[in-house]
């Protein structure tokens, strides 16, 4: 493929699948297909400045039953810092370079943390506020560390290259293989050809996993950066394959 023929795909793509891969359109209902980059007031804090939370309770001393200032012994509850880093809140130690998380454990701790705090076991303690408060930042927490993607962008973030909607993806070729696949879904005539490039996609996230996990491993932020944008973009391919099979 010459030069001026890719710049001419590559263009026409961008202009063809705006609206589809727009940054503003992701929401943690939709986690799986998570478009856009994580933003927070967070985002600009370096991990050796985010707060960690205290494993006994501050009012009567005893150990908590789980990772947030919740104590079924006192009944007191408090507020967590606003910096508080996700790892901590969810009872895991913050490793700069390990991307993979267990996501039975993730589970698990995340359940633990919103029955200690569910704002139903504090309305006779007059808690509620706080409760609620708390129960909303442990499902940001697990929302963000549950999904990859959106887990890169909390690592890239916390490291000093957060993702911005201006980021753009330098792998041309990668675009116009990208731009191929979703023409095939748009022009397939039976769902033989759709299932093809469905299965194609699951083996391209397979491997961008372990690409960014590797490059997170050697804290390369700015390729890692490039391998999650790599991911939306085949994450979107991958919505696609499915509303084609669903409308089928």
């Amino acid at each position: 493929m010459t030069s001026s023929k890719l710049t001419f795909l590559v263009t026409t793509m961008f202009s063809r699948l705006a609206s589809t891969f727009t940054l503003r359109q992701a929401s943690h209902s939709a986690a799986r297909h998570l478009e856009r980059p994580f933003h927070n007031a967070r985002a600009t804090l370096s991990p050796l400045t985010v707060s960690t939370l205290p494993r006994s309770c501050p009012a009567c001393h005893q150990p908590l039953p789980s990772t947030l200032p919740a104590c079924s012994n006192c009944g007191s509850i408090t507020n967590i810092p606003p910096d508080i880093n996700y790892y901590h809140l969810l009872g895991f130690e913050y490793n700069p370079s390990q991307f993979h998380l267990d996501q039975g454990l993730l589970r698990s701790q995340f359940r633990r943390a919103q029955v200690a705090c569910h704002p139903d076991a504090w309305t006779s303690k007059g808690q509620t506020d706080v409760a609620q408060l708390l129960s909303s930042q442990v499902n940001e927490a697990y929302q963000t560390l549950r999904d990859p993607l959106s887990r890169l962008h909390y690592l890239l973030a916390l490291n000093g290259v957060p993702m911005e909607e201006t980021d753009k993806l330098e792998d041309m070729e990668f675009l116009s293989e990208i731009m191929l696949a979703r023409d095939t879904i748009d022009d397939a005539e039976d769902k033989a050809e759709v299932l093809q490039v469905a299965d194609e996609c699951q083996e391209k996230l397979k491997n961008a996993f372990k690409e960014i996990s590797r490059l997170v491993e050697r804290g390369d932020w700015s390729a890692a950066k490039q391998a999650g944008l790599r991911l939306k973009y085949i994450r979107g391919v991958e919505k696609a394959a499915e509303e084609s099979l669903r409308d089928r």
